[in-house]
C-alpha cells in the first residue's frame, strides 16, 4: 500500500515505476470503490484478468479497506472465483502476483495488516505537485532495464552465497516465508529497515483494531466483578449502555443501539487476546449465546488507562 496526506505527491508514479522495472511495462491500473461489494469485483476481475500486477488506484480519501478476497489472494495462491453473470467458476493462480493500492490516507483493516507492506510518502510541503525533478525516472529505467535487473539478480545472488543469514531482529508473518527469505531478509542484510517494520503502526490505526481494544476495555470497567464477567449477554449490555457511554456507542449503529450488530460483533472478537485480555463462548444450552471475559496473568487492570 502506497500512501499520502494529498494528491499529486507521485503515489501512482511510484507503483508505475516498481511496474516497469519488475515486467518493462506500465500496470494496467483499476479505479477503486468505496463499497465493499464493488470493490471485492473489481478485485476479482483483475484476478481472473491473470495480471502479474493488480493495482487499484486512487482510493477514496480515508478508505478503510477491509477485502476477504484480497486477503484470500494474498495467502492461498490458487483460489476459485465465480465468473461475473454466469454460472461458472474459474481458477486463479496467484502466487506470482503482487497488489498495489494508493490513496490518501487510507488505511488497511483487520486481516489486511498483516499482510500488507506500508509506503508513506510525504513531502513535508504545502503544494507537492510544483516540485520539478531533473530526470524521468521511468525513462531512465526503459532506455537500460537490463542493467537494472542485472543488480536486482546481484543482489539476491549475493545474498544467497552468504548463506542466506537470518537478521536477529525482524517482523515475521506465516504463511509468507519464502517472500521472507528471499525480499524482506535480503533487505535487512544490506543494511536497509525492515520493510514490514510499520506493521504494528498499521494495527495501531486499524479501526476495527481499535474498536476491539475499546470493546474489551469497556467490557472490564461495565463487568466489574469476576462473576459478571462469566456472563455477559447482549441483554446485559443494553442494560448497562446509559451507565457506560463508550459501551453505548460501540452498540450503536446507525444512530440507534442494534442488538444483533453487536452480537456479531462481539462474536467476531472472541478468543482475540488484547493487553492480557479476551472473550470466550460459554457453551451449554443454559449459557446460550453469553461470553466470558478473562484476563490473563499480568493483564492491566481494568481502571488503567493503557488498557
Amino acid at each position: 500500500m502506497v500512501s499520502a496526506p494529498d494528491p499529486r505527491y507521485g503515489k501512482t508514479y511510484l507503483i508505475n515505476l516498481i511496474g516497469v522495472i519488475a515486467t518493462g511495462h506500465i500496470p494496467v491500473s483499476t479505479a477503486g470503490a468505496e463499497k465493499k461489494e464493488e470493490f471485492e469485483k473489481r478485485i476479482e476481475t483483475a484476478a481472473l484478468a491473470g495480471r502479474s500486477i493488480i493495482h487499484l488506484n486512487n482510493l477514496p480519501n480515508g478508505m478503510v479497506i477491509s477485502s476477504e478476497r484480497l486477503a484470500e489472494l494474498c495467502t492461498e495462491g490458487k483460489v476459485t472465483i465465480r465468473k461475473l453473470g454466469r454460472h461458472e467458476e474459474g481458477e486463479c493462480d496467484c502466487h506470482a502476483t503482487t497488489t498495489f493500492l494508493n490513496g490518501n490516507n487510507v488505511l488497511m483493516a483487520e486481516d489486511l495488516g498483516p499482510r500488507t507492506v506500508h509506503c508513506r510518502l510525504d513531502a513535508g510541503i504545502e503544494n507537492p505537485e510544483e516540485r520539478t525533478f531533473d530526470f524521468d525516472p521511468i525513462e531512465v529505467v526503459q532506455a537500460n532495464r537490463g542493467a537494472y535487473l542485472a543488480d536486482a539478480f546481484a543482489m539476491v545472488r549475493a545474498f544467497d552465497l552468504a548463506g542466506r543469514p537470518k537478521p536477529d531482529k525482524m517482523k515475521r508473518v506465516a504463511g509468507f516465508d519464502v517472500w521472507s527469505g528471499l525480499i524482506q531478509q535480503l533487505l535487512i542484510w544490506l543494511g536497509m529497515e525492515d520493510p514490514l517494520a510499520e506493521m504494528e503502526a498499521l494495527r495501531a490505526i486499524d479501526p476495527a483494531e481499535e474498536n476491539l481494544r475499546k470493546l474489551l476495555a469497556v467490557l472490564a470497567m461495565a463487568f466489574s466483578t469476576e462473576n459478571e464477567r462469566k456472563a455477559i449477554a447482549v441483554s446485559e449490555c443494553v442494560r448497562k449502555a446509559d451507565h457506560f457511554p463508550d459501551l453505548k456507542a460501540l452498540m450503536t449503529f446507525d444512530g440507534e443501539i442494534n442488538t444483533r450488530s453487536f452480537g456479531r460483533l462481539l462474536s467476531r472478537s472472541r478468543n482475540k487476546v488484547r493487553n492480557g485480555w479476551f472473550l470466550t463462548v460459554n457453551a451449554g444450552k443454559e449459557n446460550a449465546n453469553t461470553y466470558t471475559l478473562n484476563r490473563k496473568a499480568g493483564a492491566p487492570p481494568a481502571d488503567d488507562e493503557t488498557l
